[in-house]
């Protein structure tokens, strides 16, 4: 049984940096919509998708293209397109399957929803092969997902077939050859509400999310006393 947790004062799932002394500091803003921070696997990039930005494929109606920033000794350096990567629809860098090779996922690439390797040599990314997840189907507008510390199990948010109401979290594992069918991690994380953005932990046993207006459906009094402040979104831990 899954052990929820709200997680506030964690910063996962935003572009910030910790300074014991100043708290929570922006590594950069760009003054748009920045989503889905994903640090190289060496640590000397961030990877991120960039909305309505101008230089976007698409620009400033293009809901989404990877960006990235290389880490210097004062911070991130001014973050750059990565045209290789994107599209002129909403684009999202799922994270790394291997040091040199990435996941994404383009929300319509050649009029289909497809999740695309990249793999990257000295000449820079190259297109690599569209990833197959068997009864992958997209109901909604909303797509989110990240790779674990291995690349090997893939987690996302999506309204799909047998979900709980709204966008659920499912998981998909690579068996060595393809990626298993994606299935609903069940009703002890997910709920009628949207769960969104999952992310899991280096170590694999705590799984990140964020999710709106939470779990109304318990009795108002055991709402006050766990998540006192609960209420917008908010970021919860889940432990198994």
């Amino acid at each position: 049984m899954a052990i929820l947790i709200r997680a506030s004062t964690i910063f996962v799932l935003a572009l910030f940096t910790f300074n014991p002394s100043r708290g929570q500091t922006p590594a950069f803003s760009l003054g748009y919509d920045e989503q889905q921070p994903i640090p190289a696997p060496e640590g000397d990039k961030l990877y991120f998708t960039l909305a309505y930005h101008p230089q976007n494929k698409g620009g400033v109606k293009d809901s989404g293209d990877v960006w990235f920033a290389v880490a210097g000794d004062d911070g991130f350096d001014s973050p750059v397109p990565l045209p290789e990567l994107s599209t002129e629809h909403y684009d999202l860098l799922i994270g790394f399957s291997q040091p040199n090779e990435v996941l994404v996922y383009h929300a319509n690439l050649n009029s289909q929803q497809v999740i695309q390797s990249y793999t990257k040599d000295s000449s820079g990314w190259n297109k690599g092969e569209a990833i197959s997840l068997p009864g992958l189907k997209i109901e909604g507008d909303h797509f989110s997902a990240s790779l674990d510390s291995s690349g090997q199990i893939m987690v996302m948010a999506m309204d799909s077939y047998g979900s709980y109401g709204n966008e659920d979290i499912y998981m998909s594992q690579f068996n060595g050859t393809s990626w298993t069918r994606p299935i609903n991690i069940g009703g002890d994380v997910n709920t009628a509400k949207q769960e969104l953005s999952p992310r899991l932990s280096a170590t694999g046993d705590s799984l990140f999310f964020a999710i709106g207006q939470y779990l109304e459906k318990l009795e108002p009094s055991r709402i006050a006393k766990t998540f006192p402040n609960a209420g917008g979104r908010d970021v919860l831990l889940s432990r198994s």
